[in-house]
C-alpha cells in the first residue's frame, strides 16, 4: 500500500513510527505483520503466522551445500 492508501484509510496526515509500531503490535495477534519502508511511503502487510523459523531453515541450506560438495575418494589399487 502507498502513503495515499493509508491516509485515506485511517484519515491520518502524519505516519510517524509510533503509528506503524502500534499497527504492527495489533496486527502481530493476528499473525500479520505490518512494515514500511525508510521513507514511510510504501507500507506492506505480510502473514508471518506460516513462516518457517528463518535461523533453521538458514541452517539446514548451509549443512545441505556442505554436504554438497563432499565426493567419495575410491581407494585405488
Amino acid at each position: 500500500m502507498t502513503r495515499e492508501d493509508v491516509n485515506h484509510l485511517t484519515g491520518r496526515q502524519r505516519l510517524d513510527p509510533g503509528f506503524v509500531n502500534d499497527v504492527h503490535y495489533e496486527l502481530m495477534q493476528y499473525g500479520m505483520a505490518f512494515v514500511t519502508d525508510t521513507s514511510r511511503e510504501n507500507f506492506y502487510l505480510i502473514p508471518v503466522s506460516q513462516a518457517e523459523n528463518w535461523r533453521e531453515r538458514l541452517e539446514y541450506h548451509f549443512e545441505k551445500e556442505l554436504f554438497c560438495n563432499i565426493i567419495p575418494i575410491e581407494k585405488s589399487g
